[in-house]
């Protein structure tokens, strides 16, 4: 009987163990569908008043990477898509490799489609300089988890359009994947083997803003003549013309006085679509 009785305790004592492992056991991390057990999410806490993104980005970035868009700085500051490095940085997550994150505050109002927050990653280029073609690339975006709108503009869908996240409430926390870059800053320097050129345009003969094959005349060095109509022009090493040039930044370029001649555009390929372009009338 007390043989019994002290088989019976053990047995408890052993119960009430497992229990406490159970209740003490630490959960895993929630992993990416389908990303193997490497693929560990980090769980960041929201911020009252804010939004987080959490990205990881497959391709490391070599230069700081910011949330650019229209949105408020923790100071207040309005940003509205400046071309310029003064907007919020991201920050590598601590104990997640390849994952970052950022936290951005409301406009005071929302837009037309009732977004406070809107904006995307952008990668500084060498010496922080502005680049729109580092963005993160089309049909990169993978959603991981949280309340918030993936938007596409400039083209239809994810194929043809330019990733953005959008925040309609405060209070979230997104969180997605980035296959890679539009351009990457950080890749080897190897010049274009072919461009194509995206542009306003008064010329029947070269459609505005569609994709056209600029002519090879040297190695890395393209030309492209058209009726100029204004602005700048995408240019890049394939279809999706990766690159945005300004006017301003246009070697040669007069807005107002090449408007309605004919000019010609030559782009020097530095890496991809990376370079210089200029301007001249056609001869």
């Amino acid at each position: 009987m007390k043989a019994n009785k002290l088989m019976l305790a053990a047995m408890m004592i052993g119960a009430m163990a497992m229990v406490s492992c159970e209740k003490n056991k630490v959960p895993e991390p929630p992993v990416i569908p389908g990303g193997g057990d490497e693929a560990q999410v980090p769980e960041l806490d929201p911020v009252e008043g804010a939004c987080v993104l959490v990205v990881k980005f497959d391709v490391a970035p070599c230069n700081d990477v910011q949330f650019v868009g229209t949105y408020k700085k923790a100071d207040g500051t309005a940003m509205n898509w400046n071309e310029d490095a003064t907007h919020v940085r991201f920050t590598p997550v601590k104990g997640f490799e390849g994952w970052y994150s950022v936290v951005v505050y409301p406009n005071d109002s929302a837009d037309d489609k009732g977004f406070f927050i809107k904006g995307k990653p952008v990668q500084l280029g060498e010496g922080e300089k502005f680049n729109w073609s580092f963005q993160w690339a089309r049909n990169s975006v993978t959603i991981v988890d949280g309340l918030f709108t993936l938007g596409y503009e400039n083209g239809a869908d994810e194929t043809e359009g330019e990733p953005f996240i959008g925040f309609t409430e405060t209070g979230t926390v997104a969180t997605v994947t980035s296959s890679g870059w539009a351009t990457d800053p950080c890749a080897a320097a190897v010049p274009a083997t072919a461009a194509w050129i995206k542009h306003a345009s008064n010329d029947e003969n070269h459609p505005a803003w569609t994709a056209e094959p600029m002519d090879k005349v040297s190695e890395g060095v393209f030309t492209h003549t058209f009726v100029y109509a204004d602005n700048g022009v995408n240019i890049g090493d394939t279809e999706e013309c990766a690159s945005w040039f300004p006017a301003t930044d246009i070697e040669g370029l007069d807005v107002e006085g090449m408007a309605g001649k004919k000019i010609t555009i030559t782009f020097t390929s530095k890496s991809g679509a990376l370079g210089t372009v200029s301007a001249k009338l056609a001869e």
